[in-house]
Order: C-alpha cells, then structure tokens, then sequence
C-alpha cells in the first residue's frame, strides 16, 4: 500500500519529469525552426505546435523566446563545457575531444554563430585571470574558424594543431595572469 506522502512524491517526480521533457520539446522545436529560417522570424505559436505543448507549458518554463534560445544554447554549451581541455597545458587528445564533440553538434554550432550567441561565454565561464582568458579566446577562435572552414580536418589534426599554437611558453607575472609591473 502506497502513503499519500509516497504518492505525493510519485507525482511530484512525475511533474518534474514532465517539464523536463516540455523544455526538451521546445529546445527541439526552436533549433528545427531555427534550421529554416531566422529566429526573429518564429513565432511562440510555430514553437509550440511543433514541439506538441501548450503555450502554458511554454510560458511555465521559458517565457520569452530569448530565454528559450538561452535554453538551447545552456544545453549545446553544456556538452562542449564537458569536453573543453582541461586548462592550457592540455594534450592534442584532450583538444580532440572538444573538436568531436563540435562536429557532431555541428548543427547547432552552425546555428548559434549564425545568430551571433557569445557561445564562449556560456562555454567557459566566468572569473578567470587574463592568461587564462586569452587562451580561451584563442581556443574558441580557432574552433569557430574550423567550423567556418568547412571542418575540413579531423578533430585529431585539429588536436594536434592546437596542442602547438596554444602551449604556455610563458614564465613569471604572466604565468599568473598578471599585469606587467611598471619600470
């Protein structure tokens, strides 16, 4: 026999679950939509009906189509945070990792460069030092050239191609991501 506080929780997860799969919906939906036209040109109504929810479950849990495209883009940055290297000394099979992860999301690449999202930002974080910062820079610039490029080498070359333009060759105050103290 099941408590009223276990069925209680039964349909608590059950909502919760629930909203999941509604945001999963119109995270879909949008990167469907936004594959055939621009985004300022889809409407909640489209986003909606494509993805099978209601305009309550849209609102419940985005509110406005910038924040659904936030959404997307948390979801997209997410896989790539997880493969990004681990700091500036990583290895040409650490960087390789993130390149295939990037190929296979390529899509969605595609569509947050088209709309100009400061996927970086959403990809690494904030608080860093300034060394820290420009090889982030330096990393995400390569990677949106690769892609802009037709991804044409393989997440390896790009690895490898990486492991040698990006290796800290910096000692002292630099190394800390100081500024340069004044003579």
């Amino acid at each position: 026999m099941v408590s009223e506080l276990q069925q209680r929780e039964i349909l608590r997860l059950s909502n919760e679950a629930s909203q999941k799969l509604s945001r999963e919906c119109l995270e879909m939906a949008l990167f469907k939509l936004m594959a055939e036209k621009g985004f300022e040109k889809i409407s909640i109504s489209e986003i909606v009906e494509l993805a099978g929810v209601s305009r309550n479950a849209f609102y419940r849990n985005y509110g406005t189509k910038e924040a659904l495209l936030d959404g997307l883009a948390n979801t997209i940055a997410r896989k790539l945070r997880e493969a990004l290297p681990d700091g500036m000394n990583a290895d040409a099979v650490s960087y390789s990792r993130f390149f295939e992860v990037a190929a296979q999301n390529a899509d969605a690449f595609h569509i947050l460069l088209r709309v100009r999202y400061p996927l970086a930002a959403r990809v690494s974080g904030e608080g860093k030092d300034y060394v820290q910062t420009a090889w982030e820079g330096a990393f995400f610039n390569i990677a949106i050239q690769w892609y802009k490029n037709g991804m044409k080498e393989t997440p390896a070359e790009m690895g490898e191609l990486c492991e040698k333009l990006l290796a800290r060759h910096c000692t002292g105050a630099g190394d800390r991501g100081e500024m340069p103290k004044s003579s």
